[in-house]
C-alpha cells in the first residue's frame, strides 16, 4: 500500500504557489514580450557589430594616416607616436566585445559558449566588418568629414591632427594656397593661420600642387615661416576630393 505523504506534500506545495500568485497578483508573461525581447537582442547585436566594425575600420585609418615617418624626425618621437594611437576606437572595439558577450549570454544556448569562443568570434566579425568599411571608403569619408567640419573634440577621433596643429612640436599640416617659387609655398593650417613654408632643403614625397593637403616636419621661425625638413603630400581621396580639384603641378617628388 502506497504512502499518502507524497500526494499531500505535492498538494501543499501547489497550494503555497497558488497562494503566492494570488497575493502578488502574478500573471503569465505575454508572448509578444518575448518576441520584442528577441528582436531587441538581435537589434542590439547588429548595432554592437557595427560599432565594432567601425572601430576596426578607424583603427586602420588612423594607424595608416599617423605619419610616423614625420614623427620619427622629432626629438620626442616616441611620446608623439604614443599620442597618435587610436585610443577612442580601441575603446569602442572593447565595448563591442563586452556587449557581444552579454548579448550571447542572454540567448537560449548562450550559456554553452565559452567566453574565449565569444571573444574570438566577436573579433573576427569586427575585423571582417572593419575591412569591408575600410575598402568601401567609409573610414576616409569619415576622416574627411571631421577634417572639413572640425566638430568639438575632433582630436579624439583623429588624434594625430592635434599634434600636427601644434607648430611648437615642429609639425605642420594644412592646404597649399599659393606656389611662391620652387623653394616656397603659402599654406593655411586648419586654424586658418597662414604660413610660408620653406622647402629649399626638404625631402618631399608626392607632388606639391595648389590646394593640396600636406604634412610637414621642420622648425617654425618668426613671421609665420616654417622651414621644412620633410614634406608629405596626402594622396588619393584625401589629396583630391578634399582639395576641390587636382590643382596645378609645380614640384615633383624628389
Amino acid at each position: 500500500m502506497n504512502s499518502p505523504h507524497p500526494t499531500t506534500e505535492h498538494t501543499t506545495t501547489s497550494d503555497a504557489v497558488m497562494t503566492q500568485i494570488k497575493q502578488k497578483h502574478l500573471a503569465p508573461i505575454p508572448r509578444w514580450r518575448f518576441v520584442l525581447l528577441n528582436i531587441g537582442l538581435w537589434a542590439s547585436g547588429v548595432a554592437a557589430a557595427i560599432v565594432g566594425a567601425l572601430g576596426v575600420c578607424m583603427i586602420i585609418v588612423v594607424l595608416k594616416d599617423s605619419q610616423w615617418q614625420l614623427l620619427s624626425t622629432r626629438p620626442h618621437s616616441g611620446a608623439l607616436i604614443i599620442r597618435t594611437l587610436p585610443y577612442l576606437w580601441i575603446l569602442l572595439l572593447v565595448v563591442f566585445v563586452y556587449l557581444a558577450h552579454k548579448l550571447v549570454r542572454h540567448t537560449r544556448y548562450g550559456y554553452t559558449y565559452a567566453p574565449l569562443y565569444i571573444l574570438v568570434i566577436s573579433l573576427c566579425v569586427s575585423a571582417v566588418g572593419g575591412g569591408v568599411l575600410y575598402v568601401s571608403g567609409i573610414g576616409n569619408a569619415f576622416v574627411s568629414f571631421i577634417d572639413d567640419h572640425r566638430p568639438p573634440f575632433h582630436a579624439m577621433f583623429i588624434p594625430q591632427y592635434a599634434i600636427f596643429e601644434d607648430s611648437a612640436e615642429g609639425l605642420l599640416r594644412g592646404r597649399v594656397t599659393k606656389i611662391i617659387s620652387s623653394k616656397e609655398f603659402d599654406l593655411k593650417d586648419p586654424r586658418g593661420e597662414e604660413w610660408v613654408v620653406d622647402i629649399s632643403n626638404a625631402s618631399i614625397t608626392g607632388n606639391i600642387v595648389e590646394n593640396a593637403i600636406v604634412h610637414a616636419a621642420g622648425e617654425p621661425e618668426e613671421g609665420r615661416v616654417f622651414r621644412a625638413d620633410v614634406v608629405l603630400v596626402m594622396p588619393g581621396e584625401r589629396g583630391s576630393r578634399m582639395m576641390g580639384g587636382p590643382g596645378i603641378m609645380y614640384f615633383q617628388a624628389r
